[in-house]
């Protein structure tokens, strides 16, 4: 290969790009961070605003019945009427239209399906059980931060326009095979009855005040007195008979006493019609909010999908909106700012560490070549292994760095030793790296050795440091295969650089020993007793 060093370089940079391509091409897929199993699963139903509890619960009660016949439930648990959220920082929810269940699997070791499977089936088998439902989604407890696979937020002021593009997107969603649970947290508002003043109204004495009382004591009752029993105190509500919020038709017929005692009928005095109010208004930094959300299938990466979404269309589309992507990708965007810093620091913290030692600006960098050819083996790991690329599996690189320079350092070390006994570059090169064989050998099977109980392991508890494992150990494998192979041919090709940089300089090729003879000092004392 020495003789062919610059095909030798050539081919495993064609390697480099080629693995890469794969990546890139989505061949070997890539997740933020994975879910491969939970133990613990919560689903989340939402009616429509409105809806009263005892409508809710029966709707839970189904969805106990499909759940409890799947064969991985242990145990679960319904909340009617309340919602936990999951997000750090975020409170209970509390309405008539929503419930909550926490469903407890089997242990992931004595089960066949994983609880994406299980959720799947679930979902499957309430098709078409549970009409008129808003909402029902589903989450997997891994104890992670638990958020939607894809969240993109809607900032702005109208909110036409902000519902006019949720449903763009949301169309946008659908055309991706694998793609679920889409929807927004723009519930739609509660039907309300409108009342008006007419102007009639205040020649006849009646204020906005005095209408909103009376038609409030019809409807929810006037609280006339408060007794004492049993240490509890009971409120004692006065309303009219027939009530008026199950009957409107009341409401619009009910009659109004005014100030001098007279009734009069409260359509004299207003105007009622048709509305909607909120159920809740989301702000982001003091703008009007709202987010699209979806999950993805166990074989669909979320960033995939992500990747794939128009959002430069959107924006042109509507200028006015602002658009961004939240919870899952805003958590990867913020890991992967403080990554790099990361990973320039241990680089040049190496290359310092190997100038002082080597005395040179050259060598170090030769010595350093392994590191991107990591990837090699890192990419190809997960391909066989079957592995999805994960966060993980980057932070297992940045640690590759620090462990492939070990090997390296080994044979640069004695090829230096080599020099210094007075052999060329190129006999240094192969007798250090026939000498130095069996040391980087063995340092990374004992490495990855000690890595291989972590690759195989199928518990749940520790699978997600799986992809970690594989990048350190399949990294240091193809790095120490360039080590030995590539290594030395880079070291031939700066000497290269370095004679012709030395021709070109002073007119002339540079002595065969060159700098080496600088180091036969050893010989001297031989010489003069000759």
């Amino acid at each position: 290969l020495l003789s062919y060093r610059y095909m030798t370089v050539a081919v495993a940079l064609a390697i480099l790009i080629f693995s890469l391509g794969m990546v890139i091409g989505g061949r070997v897929g890539y997740t933020f961070l994975p879910s491969d199993d939970a133990e613990s699963v919560a689903v989340n139903i939402s009616l429509p605003p409105g809806a009263g509890m005892s409508h809710t619960s029966r709707v839970t009660e189904v969805v106990e019945q499909v759940s409890g016949s799947q064969d991985e439930i242990k145990s679960m648990l319904s909340l009617v009427g309340l919602s936990t959220s999951m997000e750090s920082g975020a409170g209970m929810g509390y309405a008539t239209n929503i419930s909550q269940m926490f469903l407890e699997l089997e242990p992931a070791e004595t089960r066949v399906l994983n609880a994406q499977a299980v959720l799947t089936n679930i979902r499957e088998d309430l098709d078409g059980k549970v009409p008129g439902v808003d909402r029902l989604t589903t989450m997997e407890m891994t104890g992670g931060p638990i958020m939607e696979d894809i969240t993109i937020r809607i900032n702005g002021d109208d909110l036409d326009r902000m519902m006019m593009l949720a449903e763009d997107i949301k169309a946008d969603l659908r055309r991706f095979e694998g793609v679920s649970e889409i929807g927004d947290d723009l519930d739609d508002g509660l039907r309300e009855l409108h009342i008006e003043l007419k102007p009639s109204a205040a020649p006849l004495g009646f204020s906005v005040s005095d209408v909103a009382s009376q038609v409030r004591g019809m409807v929810y009752g006037i609280d006339a007195h408060v007794y004492s029993d049993e240490r509890e105190d009971i409120d004692v509500r006065v309303r009219s008979s027939g009530g008026g919020d199950d009957d409107l038709a009341s409401i619009e017929q009910m009659w109004l006493i005014g100030q001098g005692g007279t009734a009069v009928p409260l359509l004299e005095v207003a105007d009622i019609s048709d509305g909607s109010g909120y159920t809740a208004i989301k702000r982001v930094n003091r703008t009007r909010s709202m987010s699209v959300t979806a999950e993805t299938a166990d074989n669909l990466s979320p960033e995939l999908v992500v990747a794939s979404l128009p959002l430069n269309d959107w924006r042109e589309k509507y200028p006015d909106l602002e658009i961004g992507l939240k919870g899952r990708q805003e958590s990867q965007r913020d890991a992967f700012q403080s990554l790099p810093i990361g990973l320039i620091t241990s680089i040049l913290l190496i290359y310092l560490i190997l100038a002082w030692l080597f005395s040179s600006y050259g060598l170090p960098l030769t010595v350093m070549s392994a590191i991107p050819f990591g990837l090699i083996g890192v990419i190809w790991g997960h391909l066989i292994l079957g592995y999805d690329l994960t966060f993980l599996s980057i932070i297992g690189f940045v640690a590759l760095t620090g462990i492939v320079v070990n090997d390296s350092l080994i044979l640069v070390d004695f090829y230096r030793a080599e020099l210094r006994k007075g052999l060329s570059v190129r006999d240094a090169l192969v007798a250090a790296g026939g000498m130095r064989l069996r040391p980087i050998l063995l340092t990374t099977i004992t490495t990855v050795l000690g890595l291989t109980p972590l690759m195989l392991e199928q518990s749940f508890q520790a699978k997600f440091l799986v992809p970690m494992a594989i990048a350190i150990a399949f990294g240091l494998i193809a790095a120490t295969a360039l080590i030995l192979l590539m290594l030395p041919c880079l070291i031939l090709i700066l000497d290269d650089i370095r004679q012709v940089s030395y021709f070109l300089w002073f007119g002339k090729t540079q002595d065969a020993g060159g700098e080496r003879h600088d180091h036969h000092t050893d010989s001297m004392p031989e010489a003069r007793l000759s």
